[in-house]
């Protein structure tokens, strides 16, 4: 099966590098970007991801807080205070103009793993994970994915866990769980304002 998590990545970098573990060795530091999008009712909402870079990434010293920036990275699994978050790392960036911010976007190819909705909690979206999966059928990366209004009613009505699910969207703070205030530590990003899902024809389904 074919796995794609890829992120773009645009906004204002809110604080300095901060060192934050090792990684075969090699250093790895952490930024936070501020990110904006826009919501089903056309209306701004501020997300805050935090995102890694390795050393050497750094080393030109242009990252710093107040700079608007681009990445193109991935979504990674990582902890802040115990808590699993979603986050960034970054593959490549540049550093930009305030003019050329543009909207961050996701896409995501992986299987359904796990729903956290059903017909007694049904109000109009869906929350569930896509993750990527080893030979072994264990979890490489997962991300929780929230779909709402008429998208929400269709993955509703057709997704179950198992599918596999090609989706885009962007990047945002869970209003769905009750985590701190988006812009405190430790902040949980999701992948939220799914723009297209396609869900695969499975054999026993051809039949």
């Amino acid at each position: 099966m074919e796995y794609v998590n890829e992120v773009k990545l645009c906004g204002k970098v809110t604080r300095e590098p901060e060192f934050s573990h090792e990684f075969n060795g090699t250093p790895i530091y952490s930024i936070d970007v501020e990110t904006t999008r826009i919501n089903n009712k056309n209306n701004p909402v501020v997300a805050l991801v935090r995102t890694y870079f390795t050393d050497s990434m750094l080393a030109s010293g242009d990252i710093k807080s107040g700079v608007f920036i681009s990445i193109d990275g991935k979504l990674v699994n990582s902890k802040s205070k115990g808590m699993v978050d979603i986050s960034v790392l970054a593959n490549s960036y540049k550093i930009i103009s305030k003019d050329e911010v543009e909207t961050s976007t996701v896409t995501l190819i992986g299987d359904i793993t796990k729903t956290f909705t059903n017909s007694d909690n049904y109000k109009g979206f869906v929350n569930f994970v896509v993750a990527e999966l080893d030979n072994d059928g264990k979890k490489v990366f997962s991300t929780r994915v929230v779909a709402w209004n008429r998208l929400a009613d269709y993955i509703y009505n057709n997704a179950k866990i198992g599918d596999h699910v090609i989706i885009k969207g962007c990047i945002s703070n869970s209003k769905t769980t009750s985590r701190p205030d988006p812009k405190s530590d430790p902040v949980e990003v999701v992948v939220s304002e799914v723009m297209v899902t396609y869900f695969s024809i499975r054999n026993e389904d051809k039949k």
